[in-house]
């Protein structure tokens, strides 16, 4: 018998013995209401039995939980002690035959030597106290009983295997039926995989859109998250060496010549990074499949020779061992090699931050069809929670020397992410002592057949393989750059202005011009109705940040760094009406690099600075200024509520305002674009042309990541208007 079916069976007993107690105890109950209701009294003694008898059967209720074998003992042995002592009351020979009764209980419940011991024990009784003639007949069915309710009871038991085991079996055939289904449906389902092979490379496609729209939704996050923390540093690096550089005269001593080559290493390497920092931000807003990862079959280890002299001053200053093991083997690699350039630097300016003595080694192995690059040092070493969150946005190590320079905690999560792009990995270990050191390493395949996490689209290469003359005009200078970033395939040239547009067509002789749809351009227009080529003319709806911004009533739009020339170009629109600038950034560095760039621009310039919305309107209302420069995000009350106050004064309502933010792209270039796209053409198009048009701008267009977006936004139409005009 297995567990099941002896766990089955004892439960079962344990069912029948509760069954009995409950029939027994209702008997009892019945017979002494019956004693109290009909005539004439019973014996007290029968009455105190019956009392004790339902007492037992509690009693016997309770027990055999713990010892069930016994509990079944005790109460066949109270039920023939019980007849034993009606029958000594009452000489009623009948009730004797309860003792015989009750080894049926025993025989369905009891194992056989329990059995035994209960039908001695009746025995007993019967010898002891039963009549000669009635004690033979007794013994006689005591010793019949267990042989007969032993059989039947043998009879159910194999019975109940019987079943189980038939019930056994058709779990395993409902098992099995479910295990072959499956198995068909896995098959079926091979079946249809294999007749739509075709239409399943087809959508392969669709799926890394997917994955392309998905990490375009992080790195916006992303973007957002870091864009303050980056711009304003960059902001006041870029800002001051550009003053020290241009306009040397405002400060009371003239630089030193032998200052000014490294005023301008400081100045280019941070325009360097500035670029660095607008790729970054920038990728969260395309919509256009372009990366700012561009791979090329280079070196690495020439790669890292020029990332460690760029640092090999710094790490010498500092008393510490510098050694490259780099193997002259290295086989050439696909990579950006100004995206590692950077994430080396990170790493080896971090290991000389926590490293105070010993040495930094750059360690290079090829494994697994990886090359792995280390950056090792001695430092102060990573404890394990350290190494958990060690990459994560804007984490910093907890404790090392007290002179340790705390970057921003952003360096490794973005290296990290970059490498991600060339389908590597980066990771960090350590002793996990203090003083162990830590080993920084990141991999690249040295395979040529990369596949980026974030595919590139390439666009239809036979219709736009050979290289354009485009020329983009729009007034916002985000926007030109923009496009000019971006369309890397072609020759672009940016216009800020129609007169500026105007000159250069007639020297740049473009082959495509692209406008904004919400600007006239008549002369522009007028001049392409005579130019001699054809020209397509693509008129479109510009991701201007800017003009988004100045419809809520904000003359103009700066973002993080502010360059000199973008104030010069912004205060040009204002001419001589402008001479008293007021400034409102809690940042007091910013608001002192701006003094000194619009001083440097114009000595006329009376500049006043705030260094919080409450202290700049109260600043105003005595002496309104000409013009305000104010930044978006200040604590307490920031910019947005500083231009509601202003319009609830009536000094202060038409004031020209300026407004600067460190928050990039997410304000310069807006997400979401809606309007027309025109394309036009001096004489039309062919049919040719105009299928290979139509075919690019399907092939350009992608699905959204989430449909019902398209439907809330519109379709997209396309159709032919006259004049040889695309739609």
């Amino acid at each position: 018998m297995n567990l099941e079916s002896k766990s089955q069976e004892n439960q079962m007993k344990q069912e029948f013995m509760n069954i009995a107690l409950a029939l027994v105890s209702l008997a009892l109950w019945t017979f002494i209401a019956l004693g109290d209701l009909l005539p004439g009294s019973l014996p007290n003694i029968i009455m105190f039995d019956a009392v004790i008898m339902i007492a037992i059967c509690g009693i016997c209720f309770f027990i055999k939980s713990r010892s069930f074998n016994f509990a079944c003992l005790f109460f066949v042995f109270c039920i023939a002690l019980i007849a034993v002592q009606i029958y000594i009351a009452s000489s009623y020979t009948p009730v004797l035959y309860l003792i015989p009764a009750s080894l049926i209980i025993a025989v369905i419940l009891l194992p056989l030597p329990w059995i035994a011991l209960s039908a001695t024990v009746n025995a007993l009784f019967v010898l002891a106290f039963a009549p000669s003639q009635h004690a033979f007949f007794l013994l006689v069915l005591m010793t019949l009983q267990p042989v007969i309710v032993g059989t039947l009871k043998r009879y159910f038991v194999k019975e109940l295997e019987i079943s189980q085991g038939f019930q056994d079996y058709a779990a395993d055939q409902m098992r099995a039926a479910r295990e072959s289904r499956a198995e068909l449906v896995l098959i079926s389902k091979q079946l249809q995989e294999t007749q739509e092979r075709l239409r399943v490379t087809n959508k392969k496609l669709e799926i890394a859109f997917e994955q392309a729209e998905e990490s375009r939704q992080l790195k916006a996050r992303f973007a957002a998250n870091v864009s303050h923390e980056l711009r304003t540093p960059i902001n006041l690096i870029v800002g001051f060496s550009e003053v020290m550089i241009l306009a040397p005269e405002l400060y009371d001593q003239p630089l030193p010549s032998s200052y000014r080559a490294d005023v301008h290493a400081v100045y280019r390497n941070a325009k360097h990074l500035q670029n660095l920092i607008d790729d970054v931000l920038d990728i969260s807003q395309l919509e256009a499949r372009h990366l700012a990862i561009v791979k090329q079959k280079a070196s690495l280890g020439d790669c890292l020779r020029e990332s460690a002299n760029m640092v090999a001053d710094l790490i010498a200053k500092k008393g510490l061992d510098f050694q490259l093991d780099i193997p002259n083997d290295l086989p050439d690699l696909w990579f950006d090699p100004v995206r590692i350039r950077q994430i080396l630097l990170n790493l080896l300016v971090n290991a000389t931050r926590f490293t105070s003595q010993g040495g930094i080694t750059i360690a290079v192995s090829v494994e697994d069809g990886q090359v792995l690059t280390s950056v090792i040092d001695t430092g102060i070493g990573l404890s394990q929670d350290d190494i958990k969150r060690v990459f994560e946005e804007f984490y910093q190590v907890e404790g090392g020397a007290p002179f340790v320079d705390r970057g921003s905690g952003l360096g490794l999560t973005l290296s990290r992410e970059l490498i991600r792009l060339h389908g590597g990995e980066m990771s960090a270990s350590s002793a996990g002592v203090v003083g162990g050191g830590s080993r920084f390493s990141f991999s690249l395949p040295t395979t040529s057949n990369l596949v980026s996490q974030m595919p590139i689209w390439n666009g239809p290469s036979k219709a736009t393989s050979a290289e354009k003359r485009v020329l983009v005009v729009d007034d916002d200078e985000a926007i030109t750059t923009f496009f000019a970033r971006y369309l890397k395939a072609h020759n672009v040239v940016a216009c800020n202005s129609e007169a500026q547009a105007l000159r250069n067509i007639d020297e740049f002789e473009p082959d495509v011009l692209l406008l904004a749809r919400d600007h006239q351009y008549q002369r522009l227009k007028e001049r392409i109705d005579a130019f001699d080529l054809a020209l397509d003319v693509i008129t479109l709806p510009m991701p201007s940040g800017r003009a988004a911004i100045r419809q809520r009533g904000i003359s103009d739009y700066l973002v993080k760094p502010v360059s000199r020339d973008m104030l010069r170009k912004v205060l040009a629109r204002y001419g001589e009406a402008v001479r008293s600038i007021m400034i409102i950034d809690d940042n007091r560095d910013i608001a002192r690099l701006f003094t000194r760039t619009l001083r440097s621009l114009d000595e006329r310039y009376r500049v006043r600075a705030a260094y919080g919305g409450a202290d700049g309107i109260a600043m105003m209302e005595r002496e309104p200024p000409e013009l305000l420069i104010l930044d978006v995000l200040m604590p307490g009350m920031d910019g947005f509520a500083v231009i509601e106050a202003m319009r609830g004064v009536p000094r202060l309502c038409n004031i020209p305002i300026i407004l600067v933010s460190a928050k990039g792209a997410s304000e310069s270039i807006t997400p979401n674009i809606y309007g027309d796209i025109t394309l036009a053409r001096k004489g039309g198009y062919s049919p040719i042309q105009l299928v290979s048009s139509v075919q690019a701008l399907i092939d350009g267009i992608r699905q959204p990541a989430n449909p019902d977006l398209t439907r809330r936004q519109g379709a997209v139409t396309v159709g032919l208007n006259g004049g040889g005009k695309l739609r």
